[in-house]
């Protein structure tokens, strides 16, 4: 009887948890998803604002969310986007802040985050290179870590 309840109870308590483990994203997926997705939505709010998109480089972009006027982009400095700062512990990095020291946003493997922009169409768009570095814009699409915004 014994084995009949243990056997019951690893399955009803297995089988959820082999099906929860395999729909999990990792951490470092989880939050390239949330921070290129919060530039997007940031960028969604500046057009609102302004009637366009920011059409300058990355750093550029990044500078224009977090409030800075740069080449009168952001005249009243409105801030769009919060960075998130790296954690230390004395002097040891515990928790990697969402920007390089060149104000380049990085995704959750370390890796900058590429942005496209054409000022043509008017378009701005980014994607993460993924955790090997190697994901193009195609690759980035079909996983979730992509957009573009077009006016």
């Amino acid at each position: 009887m014994n084995c009949i309840v243990s056997l019951l109870l690893v399955c009803l308590l297995g089988h959820p948890s082999i099906a929860m483990a395999n729909t999990m994203e990792t951490s470092e997926a989880a939050i390239t998803k949330n921070d290129v997705f919060a530039i997007r939505d940031a960028l969604k709010f500046y057009f609102r604002e302004f009637g366009h998109y920011p059409i300058f480089s990355s750093r550029d972009v990044i500078k224009i969310l977090v409030g800075e006027d740069v080449n009168g982009a952001n005249p009243r400095q409105i801030v769009f986007w919060e960075p998130r700062p790296a954690r230390k512990f004395l002097w040891i990095i515990t928790k990697r802040g969402n920007l390089d020291s060149n104000g380049e946003l990085l995704d959750g493997w370390g890796r900058n985050v590429v942005f496209t922009t054409d000022a043509s169409s008017r378009s701005i768009a980014a994607w993460s290179m993924g955790q090997d570095g190697t994901w193009n814009q195609k690759a980035a699409e079909k996983r979730g870590f992509y957009w573009q915004l077009k006016e």
